[in-house]
């Protein structure tokens, strides 16, 4: 199976954007190879495939990462059969696990975000900046961390999204964002506009230092509006390192850093935002994924639409 799905993997690499293939390489590497890699692609049966999911949920997976592991093995499977290298595709007779009730999406309250960025300011902290514009405009990770300051209109106090950082083996690589949607532009506040004014002085100032110090390595100019300290594009791994460190230092819950896409969204629907906007400003495909993403916000503004419209008359 091992060199079977590399094969797969090669043939979609002329179908897929970049950041897709990756995607699918890390979910080959990361779950199909440890269980199924070792087993002959001709004697795979569909008992290995319940094993498959079997595997995957023991390792604590969502459902939606078993179901994405069960769609590339489908189509890997379906690749072999139609190059007739299968009779037939052993997946298609075997049916995801039950979904289990989904988790709870976290997010943090009014008190929690204004608490961490006060933090971040109090300390002078560097990704201060990253981070309160995190939750002030619910841009994913990627694409903040490709955001450029030609991406900036600040006299029209708005900037657009036409570009995310996505991590790919040997490396982090520049794309498109998610999906058509996501290429928006986003409003943004007084003082949004006014923080990133401040983080664009702040990197002059490390520019400064580094070029006064000869033997420190050099800025590598990217116009990236959060820069690591050299001006190249945040690591992940280490931006998520950083942001639990925090979360502990201002006493605050310890949540995702997508989990301030969700706090920015929450916020908005609990003050009253109509869905269309928010499902806009998060560049959803539509608006019927964020009602369903965000449905237990809406409850009670449910509960309000159920008015006495008409009043009763005296018999």
């Amino acid at each position: 199976m091992a060199c079977w799905l590399e094969t797969w993997l090669s043939h979609k690499a002329g179908e897929v954007r970049v950041s897709t293939l990756e995607g699918y390489r890390q979910i080959v590497q990361n779950h199909l190879l440890p269980t199924l890699g070792g087993e002959r692609l001709d004697r795979l049966q569909p008992r290995h495939v319940d094993g498959l999911h079997k595997t995957l949920q023991a390792k604590g997976l969502s459902h939606r990462m078993v179901e994405y592991a069960h769609v590339l093995l489908h189509g890997a499977l379906d690749y072999a059969v139609r190059l007739e290298r299968l009779p037939r595709n052993v997946a298609a007779l075997v049916k995801l696990p039950r979904k289990l009730e989904s988790k709870e999406r976290l997010y943090w309250s009014i008190e929690e975000g204004t608490r961490f960025l006060q933090h971040l300011e109090r300390t002078n902290h560097r990704l201060y900046a990253f981070f309160y514009t995190a939750l002030s405009t619910g841009m994913r990770r990627g694409e903040l961390c490709g955001l450029r300051w030609s991406d900036l209109n600040p006299e029209g106090g708005s900037l657009r999204v036409g570009n995310a950082v996505i991590e790919v083996k040997g490396g982090k690589q520049f794309a498109e964002p998610k999906t058509p949607a996501s290429k928006r532009t986003v409003v943004l506040s007084s003082k949004t506009v006014k923080v990133l004014e401040a983080q664009k002085a702040r990197l002059e100032q490390e520019k400064e230092v580094l070029a006064g110090h000869p033997k420190l390595d050099k800025w590598i100019e990217e116009d990236l509006v959060f820069p690591n300290a050299r001006g190249r594009a945040l690591d992940s791994s280490t931006l998520s390192h950083t942001f639990r460190k925090l979360c502990g230092e201002a006493g605050v819950r310890p949540i995702r850093i997508h989990d301030l896409r969700h706090t920015h969204a929450s916020l908005l629907a609990f003050h009253g935002v109509p869905a269309k906007v928010i499902s806009d400003r998060l560049g959803h495909t539509n608006v019927g994924f964020t009602l369903r993403v965000y449905t237990h916000l809406y409850d009670a503004q449910r509960k309000e639409g159920a008015l006495e419209l008409f009043g009763s008359s005296a018999c």
